[in-house]
């Protein structure tokens, strides 16, 4: 552990006062002495007595015997000189101590006083406000570590932490941060119900720093995004929170023309505080942003329920509609949606056609609720959306719904399928080429079958980044997508892939999810699945008559496994094993992490 830094300050207290007190502790102790009667005269020579000759007998001697009476008579008078002599040392040891912390302190004012004359004359005065502006933006980490400006007041500002530092430099450096910085006050979060009533104040004496620059608002009401510092104690209630809250938020709305983007997360617990509940405000308080957002790209809405046009007229290109949203249908008239680009949304079968009404549309997040397929809710035609590049799902019936042709990236989260739909109705509409990224992650049983491999491997030619997350037991079935086995010419046994270009994968694999599950069970297992990465990432030994050179032609590659054992069998050395037998220069991490079971 690193030692605590300690750091030096000049004393309040007056030097001459701290030598007036130290003259009088002497005068103390010298007072002290007299009282007790010591036995060495301060003319006396300080040294220490020599042993009595009865003593040293005592020492010498193999068998112990106690002293006669007149012996120990001497023995104590010598142990009453040795104290008054160790007595006199503590003495003169203090008052060096005393002169010692005397001149340190002398030499620390000395010291002070060079460098503050130093510091008028530092060549660093000399640089104009725009070069130190610039270093400080130097500065800035990369990605951004935010400092959590007035996080007890429910205002909090993305501000990286090394600006945060920076400002305890000079008053000067504090300004130019505040003042010529515009940029880095431009990200803000408020959260009720960590509201404080000097919010208002606090956020209306901020706004103006970030001059005309857009702003990324970001309106929670619920512990959110990084809050979890201790509140002050105080005694205001609910109500007088929420209005409060509401005061904030009116300030936020009267900058509505710089918002580029807008966050909206009304997350209260419907059983919780009647007096903080918000649903029935936000019609009025988002009506003065309607036609006055000309610069709005990105709203997130998560909201019990919506009934507000606020952003019909917002230029929009990404909008994200949280799952707990109870929207009605006809909810397509409440937005603009002709340079829309990325959406997500819940949405019913029934209700996914309306998608083609999105022509720009790019980027998709998809979510249902139905547990019925699209043929049994109703559905038969395909939905064409002939741009969208890239696709998230969390069924697999998704991939039959929709007419993909331009699609790129694919990541589909069927850990809840649990046997909804099989790995080849998921495949089937997959396009067979362009498809540059797949991220999957499976539960226990949504598993493909060896026969359902090949159109995936139709569908991997253009392939670029893979990522897997899936359970111990399948894991070993998911690396055969990754390589599959041919001989060639019997002996010995040679491994083709279908991702010619894969550069990036990355595999997630759970182990022992489940209570029930064995323990030697795992560790079988965990051996036939370090033995196929090993394989997957080794090197053709016979380059001549193997052009491709190695089975995957892998730049990066990452391995997490979670089990809530320490030891299930993986290799300690597996990444040097890796290392061994794979590509050279590619990027390898391999991690392990506890969890807990089912």
């Amino acid at each position: 552990m690193a030692e605590p830094r300690i750091r030096r300050r000049r004393s309040s207290i007056p030097a001459h006062l701290i030598d007036n007190v130290i003259a009088k502790l002497m005068e103390r102790l010298d007072e002290y002495d007299e009282h007790k009667g010591n036995i060495l005269n301060e003319s006396e020579n300080m040294e220490l007595p020599s042993y009595t000759p009865t003593v040293n007998r005592f020492l010498r001697e193999k068998v112990y015997n106690y002293p006669e009476e007149h012996e120990v008579e001497d023995i104590n008078k010598s142990i009453t000189v040795a104290n008054a002599y160790r007595h006199r040392l503590d003495r003169e040891i203090f008052k060096a101590e005393v002169e010692l912390a005397r001149l340190n302190r002398m030499r620390d004012n000395a010291q002070h006083y060079i460098d503050d004359h130093k510091a008028t004359i530092s060549p660093f005065r000399r640089l104009p406000a725009e070069i130190i502006t610039e270093v400080l933006k130097f500065s800035i980490t990369i990605p951004p570590a935010p400092r959590r400006f007035f996080g007890r007041t429910g205002i909090l500002f993305d501000i990286p932490d090394s600006l945060w530092t920076l400002s305890h430099v000079c008053a000067k450096w504090r300004s130019l941060i505040s003042q010529a910085m515009p940029t880095q006050w431009t990200k803000l979060t408020i959260s009720l119900p960590h509201i404080h009533k000097h919010s208002p104040s606090i956020l209306s004496d901020c706004l103006p720093r970030s001059r005309n620059f857009p702003l990324s608002i970001k309106v929670i009401t619920r512990d959110a995004d990084g809050f979890t510092d201790d509140l002050y104690d105080t005694d205001d209630s609910d109500q007088t929170n929420k209005a409060v809250f509401i005061e904030t938020v009116k300030l936020l709305v009267k900058e509505c023309r710089r918002w580029k983007s807008f966050t909206l997360q009304d997350l209260l617990s419907p059983g919780g505080s009647s007096e903080l509940d918000l649903a029935h405000d936000w019609p009025d308080l988002l009506k003065p942003v309607k036609g006055n957002t000309p610069l709005l790209e990105e709203v997130d809405l998560a909201l019990k329920s919506f009934d507000c046009d606020a952003f019909l007229e917002a230029p929009l290109l990404a909008l994200h509609l949280g799952d707990r949203a109870q929207l009605h249908q006809g909810f397509l008239t409440k937005f603009d949606f002709s340079r829309l680009t990325k959406l997500t949304i819940c949405l019913p079968w029934l209700e996914m056609p309306s998608l083609t009404q999105l022509p720009k549309l790019v980027d998709l997040t998809l979510h249902t609720r139905q547990w019925e397929s699209p043929q049994e809710a109703g559905l038969t035609d395909t939905v064409q959306l002939p741009l969208l590049r890239k696709f998230s799902v969390d069924c697999g019936h998704m991939s039959r719904v929709f007419s993909l042709p331009a699609l790129e990236c694919i990541h589909a989260d069927f850990y809840n399928e649990w046997g909804r739909t099989s790995f080849a109705q998921f495949i089937s509409g997959l396009p067979t080429s362009g498809l540059k990224g797949i991220s999957l992650t499976t539960s226990e049983t949504w598993i493909p079958r060896p026969s359902e491999l090949v159109p995936f491997f139709e569908a991997a030619e253009d392939v670029q980044s893979l990522t897997f997350n899936t359970g111990h037991q399948r894991a070993e079935i998911l690396l055969a997508l990754l390589t599959f086995a041919r001989h060639a010419n019997a002996d010995p046994k040679q491994y083709f892939t279908p991702f010619r270009k894969l550069q990036r994968l990355q595999l997630k694999i759970r182990v022992a999810h489940f209570s029930s599950v064995s323990k030697q069970d795992v560790i079988q297992t965990m051996g036939k699945v370090t033995e196929m990465l090993l394989r997957m990432v080794k090197t053709r030994s016979r380059r001549s008559e193997l052009p491709c050179g190695i089975v995957l032609p892998l730049k990066s590659l990452r391995v997490e496994f979670s089990c809530r054992w320490k030891d299930f069998g993986l290799p300690k050395d597996l990444a040097e094993q890796i290392r061994a037998v794979g590509p050279p220069g590619m990027q390898l991490a391999v991690v392990q992490t506890n969890s807990s079971a089912w």
